[in-house]
């Protein structure tokens, strides 16, 4: 009786955490829509403001060292980009293996790490490492917008423009589909400059700017950061609820298995108790 009754209140039990699961899924199936749409739309804008970027600095070399050469690395910031919930799987872990490894590879070169975290997964990790973190952004919505971003981008631009830092990292997961997230690691600034393309389109490109070139390329490579890295933000939030959704997935079918188990269990305890009462009633008889 009382094995009988423990296994019925156990399948009640994983019968609720399967709802919950369930309910966890379809959530962030939900949510992977909503973010997929604003990729697509920030893309165009991205895409655009480099190529004018790319433009102006082959127009104007003079403005190529400020932005676009590689100094000597002395110091680095680490842009990272964290989930603040758990429940993603290895997601997190994975990325910040590969930080570290990147970041003991520059302390053997005696190069300074600072951090920048958004995500409160990555701060606290970091934060019991012992790293520098000169800024961070935690309990972050997926409502984020890009005049969230402004202060920090604003710390980055100064930082490299007054040569206090020469290289900055951006740590993120990209989405490659629903089953495969990449963790990596891009280098925002210095800017790449594509000659291929300047060829492309240095005959279609005959704008005149009317504002000195300088501060049109400071404002526009202040822009392009920003949104490409709030683009890499959304990527990251996309691996993330693509994660989640797979790991919930998981959940319910291994529930719904365990559930089929604990019946059969359940049916063979019930069977032999009834096999047995029949066996009394015909002994008695």
């Amino acid at each position: 009786m009382n094995n009988s009754k423990i296994i019925n209140n156990k399948i009640s039990a994983i019968k609720k955490i399967k709802q919950i699961t369930k309910a966890m899924e379809m959530v962030a199936i939900t949510k992977i829509i909503k973010i997929k749409k604003r990729i697509k739309n920030i893309n165009p804008f991205i895409n655009n403001i480099y190529n004018i970027i790319n433009i102006i600095i082959m127009k104007n070399f003079e403005y190529h060292y400020l932005y676009s050469s590689k100094r000597k690395i002395r110091r680095v910031v680490f842009f990272i980009i964290s989930s603040d919930r758990g429940l993603c799987g290895n997601l997190n872990l994975n990325l910040f293996n590969k930080i570290l490894f990147k970041i003991e590879y520059l302390l053997k070169k005696n190069i300074k790490i600072d951090l920048i975290i958004i995500g409160n997964k990555g701060y606290l990790y970091f934060t019991k490492l012992g790293f520098n973190i000169i800024d961070f952004m935690i309990n972050i919505n997926h409502n984020l917008s890009l005049s969230n971003l402004t202060n920090i981008i604003n710390i980055l631009v100064d930082l490299y423009i007054n040569e206090k830092i020469d290289r900055l990292y951006v740590a993120y997961n990209k989405f490659k589909n629903n089953m495969c997230y990449i963790p990596l690691l891009c280098t925002i600034l210095p800017l790449s400059v594509d000659i291929k393309l300047y060829n492309d389109l240095y005959n279609k490109w005959n704008y005149i700017y009317e504002f000195d070139v300088k501060n049109i390329l400071n404002d526009l490579i202040f822009k392009y950061i920003k949104s490409n890295i709030f683009h890499l933000i959304l990527e990251n939030m996309l691996s993330e609820q693509s994660s989640r959704a797979l790991v919930m997935k998981n959940a319910t079918d291994n529930s719904i298995d365990f559930i089929k188990k604990l019946k059969l269990i359940y049916n063979n305890i019930r069977q032999n108790k009834i096999t047995q009462e029949l066996i009394e009633i015909v002994s008695g008889s």
